[in-house]
């Protein structure tokens, strides 16, 4: 007890000498300790985006892009073909098709961005024969035998706002969930007819914050390959895949199995290498500065104790010749470096608390963009869509923090006390006695 009392007392026998050592010292851990949480939430973020893309692997027919581009559609034996791939665990197809007929008006104008890219402007409008002053954007209708979910072509996912969406029943019945901007522009609601060559119920009202979006109608694939004649046609499809280890081999085997001249495929780790880059940079720095500030605190440890030690070898000296044995010396100066290191883990802890989230918003550089992509479309839409699923890193400092300060220090205290076992054991007594 009386080493204990001891070690503990020499703490503050210099006190300024202690208050530098603890100062340097909590920097050091404070470094160690922000490093360290943040390197957890980037990591967590990580993850979340990582489920949030998913393990989707979307195909649609080479050199095509919705209505754009050229190419051959796929087909249902494409379909057929890839689901009975290993690793592939369904298959979502989509089929589009434009609307271009009189009885449904389109909620969008052209304006001039429309006559220019629809034909105005020197060209001739879609379809040939019409003039630039007629040319109407067309209506956007896809068929889909999905459940559930609405990938909005052209970005984000549209939400039933009155009625329902499609179900598994809806798959050979003329039924349409309707954009909101299209309901509103043609006097349709929930339970209204509309006339695309047979009649078709409104059976939802969707809106997707966009007007793009909402002038599109949503229908069961086969209803859409009847009214316009499309059989057997796939405009694009997304493959459900096991797991994420497994998303770059079907997607090899994909273009393998139909030919990379006839399919175009995109995987949801393009979309999370697009998006988690600047995230993974901000994650290598942060564990750099971990690893600096574990380095730094036991540098700072190590060349005090090696002052202080050398500084007091007359009392080691005289410890040793009243019967001390290096043990207890190397006890004392432990526990006074244990005092020290606890004392600054405490302030570093404490400073970690409002500094983690702030050196969080300052290595990471967040995009802007729309929320997200579509299942089916949004996998390519590029980094702006990529930037939306990035969001923020919420940084939560747990009260875990204060374990892992205290394991620091405990760990930083056994490792200086090492010096004044090495010192202890080096000392004679008649020789630093004779010195003096």
């Amino acid at each position: 007890m009386s080493t204990i009392a001891r070690g503990l007392r020499n703490v503050y026998r210099n006190p300024l000498r202690s208050a530098l050592m603890v100062g340097v010292l909590a920097v050091s851990i404070a470094l160690s300790l922000i490093m360290l949480t943040v390197n957890g939430a980037f990591g967590n973020r990580l993850d979340q985006i990582r489920a949030d893309v998913g393990t989707d692997v979307v195909m649609r027919p080479a050199g095509s892009f919705g209505f754009e581009g050229g190419g051959q559609p796929l087909q249902d034996t494409d379909v057929t073909k890839v689901e009975t791939l290993p690793h592939v665990v369904g298959v979502e197809r989509t089929v589009l098709a434009r609307y271009t007929g009189d009885t449904l008006l389109s909620a969008i104008e052209p304006g001039s961005l429309g006559q220019r890219f629809g034909g105005g402007g020197g060209g001739s409008p879609p379809g040939g024969g019409a003039s630039a002053a007629n040319f109407r954007i067309p209506i956007t209708i896809t068929g889909t035998d999905s459940t559930g979910s609405l990938p909005v072509f052209g970005g984000g996912q549209a939400q039933v706002a009155s009625g329902r969406a499609l179900a598994e029943g809806d798959s050979n019945s003329d039924v349409a969930v309707v954009g909101q901007a299209l309901a509103d522009k043609n006097g349709l609601a929930v339970g209204s007819s509309i006339d695309l060559g047979a009649p078709v119920q409104v059976v939802g009202i969707f809106s997707s914050g966009q007007q793009f979006g909402d002038n599109a109608i949503f229908m069961p694939l086969e209803s859409v390959r009847s009214l316009f004649d499309l059989p057997g046609e796939v405009s694009s499809a997304t493959v459900q895949v096991d797991s994420v280890d497994s998303v770059a081999g079907v997607a090899d085997a994909i273009k393998s199995t139909l030919g990379a001249d006839k399919v175009d495929v995109v995987t949801s780790t393009d979309t999370f290498q697009r998006i988690s880059g600047s995230l993974v940079d901000a994650q290598d720095s942060s564990r750099i500065g971990m690893i600096a500030g574990f380095a730094a605190s036991a540098a700072v440890i190590l060349f005090s104790i090696v002052l202080v030690v050398r500084q007091r070898l007359r009392e080691i000296g005289v410890l040793k010749a009243i019967g001390a044995a290096n043990r207890q010396v190397a006890v004392q100066f432990g526990l006074e470096t244990l005092a020290v290191s606890v004392t600054a883990a405490v302030i570093a802890a404490l400073v970690t608390f409002p500094a983690a989230q702030r050196v969080a918003n300052a290595l990471v550089s967040q995009p802007t963009g729309p929320e997200g992509g579509p299942r089916g479309f949004g996998v390519a839409l590029g980094p702006n869509a990529a930037g939306g699923l990035l969001g923020n890193v919420d940084v939560a400092v747990s009260p875990q923090v204060f374990l892992y300060a205290l394991a620091l220090a405990v760990g930083l205290a056994i490792l200086a006390s090492v010096v004044p076992a090495w010192y202890a054991a080096r000392v004679k007594p008649a020789e630093v006695l004779r010195r003096e």
